[in-house]
């Protein structure tokens, strides 16, 4: 899977963003909305197993270098635009001292990130080895470095942590401990949704999740493909062959 990115990582900015939409638009129509990203999620798996049945792979070559940095500065603004706004709204949500905690884990994650980039570029410490290995997993450590100190600093300021789920299980929007507590039932889904086969809205859920599944299928060609393409460049050393077609229908059949 070296030149597979996508099913390890899987979906990117544009994708993520499409779910949020995705999930205001069940709301505005009425319908369930794991239903509909069921629906979703089959016309979008059907379609990429046809895409790499059929070679369409081999278009993506129509895609000039300004398409593909045009969509890369589209992926990065999403992830700037969420982190910025994420920093900005903490100081109407939570106590200062803690807004300024996270902003302060934000810029250190930013320059440190952007320090070990550039010592591969403008720095003789090390050697090439050790620079080149620094600079490709500078976002990472700059994140491990920044939980560790988040937990070091939590007996002088509160760090909000992601709310998961205890045991492995599908997550469930209501749960709360007070409330668990005073007796309440809460809900869990099951693991499987399904197609709701049996409701009265079959070819409303069918038609407008075909709808919904063009723009993401064509983001996960995009996505997919000019991934593919970073990861096979020739500087990477890479000795076996290409690999486009079967890492779309890896990503298809595990959609």
């Amino acid at each position: 899977f070296a030149a597979c990115p996508m099913p390890i990582l899987r979906p990117t900015g544009p994708i993520t963003a499409f779910m949020v939409d995705l999930y205001k638009l069940s709301g505005d129509v009425g319908v369930d909305y794991y239903t509909l990203l069921s629906w979703v999620g089959m016309w979008v798996g059907a379609s990429l197993i046809l895409i790499a049945a059929f070679d369409l792979c081999r278009y993506i070559v129509l895609c000039t270098r300004f398409l593909h940095d045009i969509y890369a500065v589209f992926v990065c603004t999403i992830y700037i635009t969420d982190g910025i706004t994420g920093v900005v709204e903490r100081f109407s949500k939570v106590e200062w001292d803690q807004a300024f905690f996270a902003f302060f884990l934000a810029l250190f994650c930013l320059l440190f990130s952007l320090g070990f980039y550039y010592l591969d570029r403008m720095s003789l410490v090390f050697n090439q080895r050790w620079r080149h290995a620094l600079s490709d997993y500078a976002v990472p450590i700059s994140v491990a470095l920044c939980v560790w100190i988040s937990y070091s600093a939590h007996d002088q300021v509160q760090v909000e942590r992601i709310s998961l789920p205890r045991n492995f299980e599908p997550t469930y929007p209501s749960y709360n401990e007070d409330e668990v507590a005073d007796g309440y039932e809460v809900y869990k889904r099951d693991w499987y949704q399904g197609l709701n086969l049996g409701g009265g809205d079959v070819s409303k859920l069918a038609l407008l999740s075909f709808v919904a599944a063009i723009p993401i299928v064509a983001l996960f060609y995009i996505d997919h493909l000019f991934s593919c393409i970073l990861g096979q460049k020739k500087e990477l050393g890479l000795e076996k062959g290409e690999y486009y077609h079967s890492s779309m229908l890896v990503t298809g059949v595990f959609n």
